[in-house]
C-alpha cells in the first residue's frame, strides 16, 4: 500500500488562441493511494491507482477546469527472464464543473475509460533496478471529451540504493 502526491506546474509552450498547445498553463495536484497484491512465486501481479487532480486556474483564460478522480488498473504476468506482459485499464472522471469567464460549452463534466496491453521490461544498471514499460491504451464511453488511443513509455528507477547491511543495522 502506498499514498503519493505530485504537482503539476504551469509549463510548456502555450499561448491562447493556438490550435494545440503543449502545457495546460495552470497548477494542479494530484492526491492518491495505490496497492500491489502479488503471488511473486508464480510471477503475478495486480495494482492499482485511486487518485483525485485538483486543477488550478489558468490565469491567461480567467478558466478553472473542475476537479477529477482516476482509477488505473494493471494485472500482469512476470517471467524470470525480466520481461513482463498484461493488461492495463484506466477510467477518468471529472466530478466537479469548468467555471470561468469562457466556459461556453456549459460544466464540461467528461468521462473515458481505456484499456490496453504493456509489455515491460526490468534491468540493472550498476546497483539500480531499472524498469520499462510500453503501453498502449484504447478509449471508449468518451462523454464531452475526445476519444482515441494514447502509448506511454515509462523509465522507471529508483533514486537512491538501499544496501541490505544497512537496512538491519539498529
Amino acid at each position: 500500500w502506498s499514498i503519493y502526491s505530485s504537482v503539476f506546474a504551469p509549463t510548456g509552450s502555450w499561448k491562447e488562441g493556438r490550435i494545440a498547445n503543449m502545457g495546460k498553463n495552470r497548477w494542479g495536484l494530484d492526491l492518491g493511494g495505490a496497492f500491489t497484491m502479488g503471488n511473486f512465486k508464480r510471477g503475478r501481479e495486480l495494482s492499482g491507482v485511486l487518485g483525485f487532480t485538483l486543477n488550478g486556474d489558468n490565469e491567461d483564460t480567467d478558466y478553472e477546469s473542475g476537479t477529477e478522480m482516476h482509477i488505473e488498473m494493471v494485472y500482469k504476468q512476470h517471467l524470470p527472464s525480466g520481461w513482463s506482459g498484461g493488461l492495463v485499464g484506466y477510467y477518468n472522471k471529472q466530478l466537479s464543473a469548468d467555471s470561468g469567464a469562457p466556459a461556453v460549452l456549459g460544466d464540461f463534466k467528461g468521462e473515458v475509460a481505456g484499456i490496453g496491453p504493456e509489455l515491460g521490461y526490468q534491468f540493472k544498471v550498476g546497483e539500480r533496478s531499472v524498469g520499462l514499460s510500453l503501453r498502449w491504451y484504447s478509449e471508449f464511453a468518451a462523454e464531452k471529451r475526445v476519444e482515441g488511443d494514447a502509448v506511454f513509455l515509462t523509465l522507471s528507477l529508483p533514486l537512491t540504493v538501499e544496501s541490505r547491511a544497512d537496512s538491519f543495522s539498529e
